[in-house]
């Protein structure tokens, strides 16, 4: 009973980091640039203001609201299925269960600009949908390899290459997911014209943006959570370690979205395919040889 309140404990708390999180990383951001930058409660402060704000419907903003609740509650479930894994029983059944749900609540955000009426934010909806299909497939893989070495399926040494080829795959995935430079090619016609931040409005866009946010978080845990159960039993030392990783992890990643530039909206794809496929190759290898000495 104690752990199942941990779980709930640890999830609520989780549900407020990508805001101070957020702000924290554009503080980070606005050093290395040499500037002040705002606070750290900035995120936070502008979150509570636009649920204050009016929401301007438009064209199918009844649907697009089902979506980003949706996306929402299925970020939620991803969450508290991985805390469990993390605290309370250390299944992969579980992992994979709340890898899917944050798989799905991906697609949804995805999906999400497809639904507005926007020609700028269609076009950003459908380059994201390319970068995810080539993204999350390939996350599947790493999981599905490191879930099958570490669950004592294949044991000789090489073995252990593959699995290290993964969790570089499975970072680099991790990264992708988050949105940031320079796979942050569905932003750019944002920033020229307009798209799902100019018709979106008051708590609707608040909580489009809180979505992305918790994408970010989520795609840390997922990597985080199968290091912690490798290198720690299920209890309360587990959700200690996770916090302060999540926030170096989010800083580290904060840091590198600020000294990488942007890649051409047709190239980004093919570099990510040009990557994976010989990490992927490497660790099904190294998979494949240790089941034949096993």
């Amino acid at each position: 009973m104690f752990e199942i309140i941990l779980v709930g404990i640890v999830s609520a708390v989780m549900l407020i980091l990508p805001l101070l999180l957020d702000g924290l990383e554009r503080k980070v951001k606005a050093t290395i640039q040499t500037r002040i930058g705002p606070p750290v409660t900035q995120t936070l402060y502008d979150f509570l203001k636009l649920m204050g704000k009016e929401v301007k419907p438009f064209t199918g903003s009844a649907l697009a609201t089902y979506m980003v609740l949706l996306t929402l509650i299925l970020q939620l479930s991803s969450l508290i299925a991985l805390n469990y894994f993390i605290i309370v029983e250390r299944s992969f059944q579980i992992l994979f269960t709340g890898l899917a749900l944050f798989l799905v609540a991906q697609a949804s955000s995805t999906m999400t600009p497809l639904l507005v009426p926007n020609p700028f934010s269609q076009i950003g909806g459908y380059r994201e949908v390319v970068v995810s299909l080539v993204n999350e497939f390939t996350m599947i893989i790493s999981v599905g390899v490191i879930s099958f070495i570490l669950g004592g399926g294949a044991t000789f040494p090489y073995t252990y290459i593959g699995l290290l080829s993964a969790m570089i795959t499975l970072f680099v995935t991790s990264y992708v997911s988050t949105g940031r430079p320079p796979f942050d090619i569905a932003e750019a016609e944002v920033e020229l014209a307009s798209g799902v931040f100019v018709e979106f409005s008051g708590p609707l866009l608040a909580a489009y943006v809180y979505a992305s946010l918790t994408r970010r978080l989520l795609a840390k845990m997922v990597p985080l959570a199968i290091i912690l159960q490798a290198l720690t039993s299920p209890g309360l030392l587990a959700p200690l370690i996770l916090l302060p990783l999540i926030i170096v992890m989010w800083v580290i990643y904060g840091v590198a979205a600020t000294v990488v530039g942007r890649t051409r909206i047709d190239l980004a794809p093919a570099s990510l395919l040009k990557l994976y496929i010989p990490l992927i190759t490497l660790s099904i290898t190294g998979l494949l040889i240790g089941v034949y000495y096993a």
